[in-house]
C-alpha cells in the first residue's frame, strides 16, 4: 500500500524535478548523467570533456531513441510546469 502511493506521488511530481533539473544542468549534462548510470565507476558530476563524449561521440541506434525520448520528455515537463496565463 505504501508503495503504491509513493509511486503516485512520485509520478505526480516527475513533470516538475525533470524541468528543474533540466533548467539547473542542460539538457546535455542531464542525458549524459541518466546515460551514465550504466557505466560502471562513473563518479559525478562528470567533467565536460565525459559529457562531450556521451552526446556527441558513439552514437548509436538505442543512444539517439534515448535522447529522443529524454528531449520529449523535457519538452512536456517543461510545458506541464510552466505557468498557465489566462487570457482574461
Amino acid at each position: 500500500m505504501i508503495t503504491e502511493v509513493l509511486g503516485i506521488l512520485a509520478g505526480a511530481e516527475m513533470s516538475a524535478v525533470l524541468a528543474a533539473m533540466a533548467a539547473a544542468w542542460g539538457d546535455e549534462i542531464l542525458f549524459a548523467s541518466l546515460w551514465s548510470t550504466t557505466i560502471e565507476d562513473t563518479r559525478y558530476p562528470l567533467p565536460d570533456s565525459t559529457v562531450a563524449e556521451i552526446v556527441n561521440d558513439d552514437v548509436t541506434a538505442n543512444k539517439m531513441i534515448a535522447w529522443e525520448w529524454h528531449t520529449a520528455r523535457i519538452s512536456s515537463a517543461r510545458a506541464a510546469s510552466a505557468p498557465s496565463r489566462s487570457l482574461g
